[in-house]
């Protein structure tokens, strides 16, 4: 009952997005097994937009107008909750995608670097070796 109380706390920033991804997979996949929290979270919405009579509050999302005019609050929930899934599910896969792009920009950058070393390398190693050609001459020629 603890974490139900948490997650009731939580209605109010998960509306406003200020939840983590973390924190909006946890609230979102308890919503979506608790039905306690769940209707906490219709009578949230009654009260923000089912009360308003002057219909001063409007809700940036288009596609969940049709809930509010229909007075759908459940409906208005279970629409919010697969969008969160859905936005989570794209943020993770994104997350993923990241890094494996920082991992292979990494990897490219670090080849780069280590050819430029080794190209230098080798130019140092042909000039030690024509520098050791020429005192060879000079003493061939010395001798």
């Amino acid at each position: 009952m603890d974490n139900c109380k948490e997650i009731q706390s939580r209605i109010e920033s998960f509306e406003h997005g200020n939840l983590s991804l973390k924190d909006e997979e946890a609230f979102t996949n308890h919503i979506l097994n608790c039905a306690d929290c769940r209707e906490e979270m219709e009578i949230y919405y009654i009260i923000l937009y089912g009360l308003d009579d002057d219909n001063e509050k409007s809700i940036e999302n288009s596609s969940y107008s049709e809930y509010l005019d229909a007075f759908d609050f459940t409906g208005l929930v279970e629409q919010k909750l697969k969008d969160s899934e859905a936005r989570c599910l794209f943020l993770r896969q994104w997350s993923h995608f990241t890094r494996v792009r920082y991992l292979f920009v990494t990897a490219v950058v670090y080849r780069v670097r280590y050819d430029k070393r080794r190209r230098k390398l080798h130019r140092y190693a042909r000039h030690a070796k024509k520098v050791q050609e020429m005192y060879r001459r000079e003493e061939k020629l010395k001798a």
